[in-house]
């Protein structure tokens, strides 16, 4: 739906412990933005026949995915993460 009819965001994430000096983590999350005013005028046609148009757009979405690991190996410490955004 356009912007105003919903604009939810949900979240979830959890973290896991696995060991002392080891943590497991997901995300997954929505996030939505309205269109910006500039978004809303565009400019049309050829350079000789310009001319301001209004544009109705939706407000933007992305949803994204992330999983990751980090922890302790003696004296290094380590984190790495995979993230995924898909954006509407």
């Amino acid at each position: 739906g356009r912007y105003g009819e919903r604009a939810t965001a949900p979240r979830l994430g959890l973290a896991w412990q696995a060991r002392p000096g080891l943590r497991l983590h997901g995300r997954v999350a929505r996030s939505v933005e309205a269109p910006t005013f500039d978004d809303l005028l565009a400019t049309r046609g050829t350079p000789n026949t310009l001319s301001v148009g209004w544009t109705p757009l939706r407000a933007q979405r992305a949803d994204t995915l992330d999983l990751g690991i980090a922890g302790d190996l003696g004296p290094l410490a380590f984190s790495c993460t995979v993230y995924q955004a898909v954006w509407k």
